[in-house]
């Protein structure tokens, strides 16, 4: 996540997760599934945030190990589909009927979406070659 924002978009942060160990992953697997409905209603407002903003991935979960982050949990957005058809039925059984609407739309959305491609930056010793040749 870019620490500057547009103006006008809306910051996303990641669903935080305390763990009570940095390396142990049946605390992090247990952790997840007893915060499944949460954390599949941050992936989808994770999707929706980059469909909006043109990103091409985006951080939807971190981990915490005595306020460190030592975990983040990226989503791609090659992978925005298989995510949201995951999801859906998950929210649909905490019935959480808005969130289940809103992976329809975007289902919908992905199918047109291009992420923005980044600018490559010139170095200024090209940019001054360039020039000198002209």
């Amino acid at each position: 996540m870019s620490k500057i924002q547009k103006q006008g978009q809306e910051q996303f942060k990641p669903l935080r997760i305390d763990l009570d160990s940095p390396t142990d992953d049946k605390d992090f697997l247990e952790i997840i599934s007893s915060n499944r409905t949460s954390l599949h209603k941050k992936i989808v407002q994770a999707i929706d945030h980059c469909i909006k903003n043109r990103l091409s991935k985006i951080a939807h979960a971190e981990g915490y190990f005595k306020e460190t982050l030592v975990l983040l949990v990226t989503i791609k957005s090659e992978d925005f589909d298989y995510h949201l058809d995951i999801s859906l039925p998950i929210l649909e059984e905490s019935e959480e009927y808005e969130s289940c609407a809103k992976i329809l739309e975007l289902k919908e959305s992905i199918k047109t979406f291009k992420p923005k491609i980044p600018r490559k930056k010139k170095d200024p010793d090209t940019l001054h070659s360039v020039i000198k040749s002209f």
